[in-house]
């Protein structure tokens, strides 16, 4: 089982982006595989606004920006693994497809959106679980440093 190393009070904005950008790729996902069941339902509760096509590329912008935002970041200061944004980049491709390339209501856009969802939703997951077990407290990360230098 993973120890949680204790993160310092001034990574509070990163754990916050990366809770937020974890609901949105999670969000997303639901969205995508829920859709075809409520297609029908939402309208009669009055709530039809979820299938807009804006609410949709609101979520995919929202997990993307906020992806990209906090990948990286942990990615260079912390891990330095490459899985998470190897996860992330094939989300956003599969996702960018499905939406772009694929007729909208098609029976593969559904699918494939919520496969490349679900991939950057793995990709906060992983991200998330790699930063907090860095073993560092400190904000200049400098074991990092010191093992790219060896390199």
């Amino acid at each position: 089982m993973v120890e949680w190393a204790p993160l310092s009070s001034r990574t509070g904005g990163v754990e916050i982006a990366e809770g937020v950008g974890l609901m949105a790729s999670w969000a997303c996902a639901v969205h995508c595989a829920l859709t075809p069941v409520l297609v029908s339902l939402l309208p009669m509760i009055g709530l039809g606004t979820l299938l807009d096509e804006r609410v949709e590329w609101l979520l995919v912008g929202a997990a993307l920006a906020l992806g990209v935002l906090t990948l990286v970041p942990g990615y260079r200061r912390h891990h330095r693994r490459a899985s998470p944004l190897a996860w992330f980049a094939a989300g956003a491709v599969i996702l960018l497809a499905a939406r772009l390339v694929l007729p909208h209501g098609t029976l593969a856009e559904l699918p494939l959106a919520f496969l490349g969802a679900v991939l950057l939703t793995a990709a906060q997951l992983g991200n998330a679980r790699l930063r907090h077990v860095c073993p560092c407290e400190h904000g200049a990360h400098e074991h990092l440093q010191v093992e790219s230098r060896r390199n």
